[in-house]
C-alpha cells in the first residue's frame, strides 16, 4: 500500500475498501466477490448474469419463513435495481417519463443551492447533512407529485427500513420492517386515492400514466414512487455530503474546484469515481455457467459486483488513490451499466455539478479532526452528519 493510498484511507475512513482482484469465490455455488473495473462491467452486462429478483425473493421468504409481510413485500417489490423483467422495463419507462415531464431547470436547481447555503450561519458549526438532504428533496417532489414534507418523511422512514433490510433477512426485523413498510407504503396510496379524487394535478397526472399507459396497479405505482425517493433523494444526498467532504479534507478537490470552470463535468466525474454514494450493485446470479475475469462460474452462483474496489482498480484508473481533476479514464459505475443503468444519471451529474458551483463561494471546513460519520451500510457510502464551518470568500 503507498503512502498516498494509506492518507486517504486514514483521512477519509475508507479501510473498508476492498483491494481489487481476480473474481473470489470460497464454494462451488460461491458468492462471488467481483472487484476488478473490467470484471464488473462484463458481469453488469453479460446476458447470462441477471438481477435477482426481488419480488420473487420475497416470494421465497415469506414461504420459507411461513410469514405473511405483505407491506414489506410491496414495499420491496418497486425497487428496480432488484426487479427483472417484465416489471423492470414498465416500471423504468415509467420513472422515465415521469421524470421528462416535470423537468427542474439547471436555473431553478442553481437557485435552490444558492438560497439553502445561504441560509447557513458562517463562521460557526454546522451539520451540512440537512443541506444536502434539501436540494434533492425539491426536485423529486415536482417529480412525483407529493410535497417536500411529505417527501422528507418518507425518505427518512425509507432510509431506515433499507438500513435494517441490509442485514440480510437472517438478522433483520422482519415483522417490525413489515410494520414500518406499512406505514410509509400507506401514505402513498392515502395520496394516490386523493388525487384519484381530486381528479387533477401532478400526482394524478401521475397515477394515470402509470394505470393507463403501463398498466400499473396501485400498489405497484407506489412502490416505484417509494423507489424513486430512495433512488433519487438518498443517493444524491449522499453524493452532495461526500462533495462537502472532500471540499473539507481534500485540498487538491477544493482547488480543483475554484479553478475548473462550470460545468465542471469531468471533476464530478472523478469525484464519482474517488467517493461515490453507491458501495455496490444490487446482487447478481449466473443463470449459466460464465467465465468472468479468467475464473469459471458455476449455474445458480450468486455475484456482488463491488463498485468502490472497481473505481479504485489501477488497471482502470492508474493511481487510483490520486485525485485527477483531468483523469480521462472509463466512466463510472455509479449510476450502473447496463439494462439497470439509472435513468436519472443526467439529472444528477447536473445536480451535483451545480451544487459545486454554490459552494465554491465558500470555504468549508471539518467542524472538528474527528473521521467521517459514515452511515453504517454495505451498500451506501454517505455521512450521517457532516459537522462543517462554512466562510465567504
Amino acid at each position: 500500500m503507498s503512502d498516498l493510498e494509506a492518507d486517504i484511507r486514514a483521512r477519509f475512513g475508507l479501510a473498508d475498501i476492498a483491494q481489487s482482484g481476480p473474481p473470489a469465490g470460497a464454494r462451488p455455488l460461491a458468492d462471488w466477490r467481483i472487484t476488478r473495473y473490467a470484471d464488473c462491467q462484463e458481469a453488469l452486462r453479460h446476458q447470462s448474469v441477471t438481477t435477482i429478483d426481488m419480488a420473487q425473493e420475497m416470494w421465497v421468504l415469506q414461504r420459507s419463513r411461513s410469514v405473511d409481510l405483505p407491506s414489506l413485500a410491496s414495499f420491496m417489490s418497486g425497487v428496480l435495481i432488484a426487479r427483472t423483467s417484465p416489471f423492470h422495463p414498465k416500471g423504468r419507462e415509467f420513472l422515465r417519463i415521469l421524470q421528462k415531464s416535470a423537468p427542474a431547470s439547471p436555473e431553478a436547481i442553481a437557485d435552490h443551492a444558492n438560497t439553502l447555503l445561504s441560509g447557513v450561519a458562517t463562521g460557526e458549526p454546522c451539520d451540512m447533512v440537512p443541506i444536502c438532504n434539501a436540494l434533492p428533496l425539491v426536485v423529486v417532489a415536482d417529480y412525483a407529485g407529493l410535497d417536500r414534507d411529505t417527501i422528507s418523511h418518507l425518505d427518512h422512514a425509507n432510509r431506515k427500513i433499507m438500513i435494517q433490510w441490509a442485514a440480510g433477512p437472517n438478522t433483520a426485523p422482519l415483522p417490525y420492517l413489515d410494520q414500518e413498510a406499512g406505514k410509509v407504503t400507506k401514505c402513498v396510496l392515502d395520496a394516490i386515492a386523493a388525487a384519484r379524487r381530486a381528479g387533477a394535478g401532478r400526482l394524478h397526472d401521475a397515477v394515470e400514466l402509470g394505470s393507463r399507459r403501463f398498466e400499473l396497479d396501485d400498489e405497484e405505482i407506489c412502490g416505484l414512487l417509494l423507489f424513486l425517493i430512495v433512488a433519487a433523494v438518498e443517493t444524491s444526498a449522499g453524493f452532495l455530503a461526500n462533495l462537502v467532504l472532500l471540499m473539507q479534507r481534500h485540498p487538491q478537490f477544493a482547488e480543483a474546484a475554484m479553478q475548473t470552470k462550470a460545468p465542471r463535468n469531468r471533476l464530478v466525474e472523478e469525484a464519482m469515481r474517488f467517493l461515490g454514494p453507491v458501495r455496490r450493485g444490487s446482487r447478481r446470479r449466473a443463470t449459466a455457467a460464465v467465465e468472468i475475469g479468467g475464473q469459471q462460474i458455476s449455474a445458480g452462483s450468486s455475484l456482488f459486483i463491488d463498485f468502490e474496489a472497481a473505481h479504485h482498480d489501477p488497471l482502470a484508473f492508474p493511481d487510483p488513490w490520486l485525485f485527477d481533476p483531468e483523469r480521462k479514464g472509463p466512466v463510472t459505475l455509479g449510476f450502473g451499466a447496463g439494462a439497470h443503468t439509472c435513468v436519472g444519471s443526467r439529472p444528477g451529474r447536473q445536480m451535483a455539478a451545480l451544487f459545486l458551483d454554490a459552494m465554491t463561494a465558500y470555504r468549508i471546513e471539518p467542524a472538528d479532526d474527528g473521521p467521517p460519520d459514515w452511515i453504517p451500510h454495505p451498500g451506501f457510502r454517505m455521512p450521517g452528519s457532516l459537522p462543517s464551518v462554512l466562510t465567504p470568500r
